[in-house]
């Protein structure tokens, strides 16, 4: 029995390779990124931003990505942030990041779950803890 001749492919190898490289995604150009400062008030914000290429407004209606405040912010700030939008406060930070409030709130951890929270040195609020100190 003789064989029958195949026809051939309706499409090239190279006719698929080049289909198959149209799909893949191309790689995006690099965006800058959008840094709002009018929030702060130290240059060193600005310079580094800028030293690290991103780009710097003072308009909040502009589309920016990160925020920076020399302060706490409130929580509303906080719920109108959209998806991709970081910030370098978050509400409540004060809690553990002041020394006293800090103190305070170990001191409170402490009292509830005993030795697991023994880990730091002893601490004095002044005024109130004088006579311990």
């Amino acid at each position: 029995m003789e064989r029958q001749a195949q026809s051939a492919p309706s499409a090239s190898v190279e006719e698929t390779k080049k289909k198959e490289k149209e799909r893949e995604p191309k790689p995006r150009k690099k965006e800058k990124l959008y840094v709002w400062i009018s929030n702060t008030k130290y240059p060193v914000v600005k310079r580094v931003s800028k030293k690290y290429g991103f780009k710097v407004t003072w308009d909040e209606r502009k589309d920016w990505d990160i925020a920076w405040y020399d302060t706490g912010v409130t929580p509303d700030k906080v719920i109108k942030l959209l998806d991709y939008q970081r910030i370098n406060h978050y509400p409540g930070m004060y809690a553990i990041t002041r020394k006293n409030y800090l103190a305070s709130n170990i001191a409170k951890m402490v009292k509830v779950y005993g030795n697991e929270y023994k880990f730091h040195p002893p601490t004095w609020l002044l005024p109130q803890d004088w006579n311990g100190f």
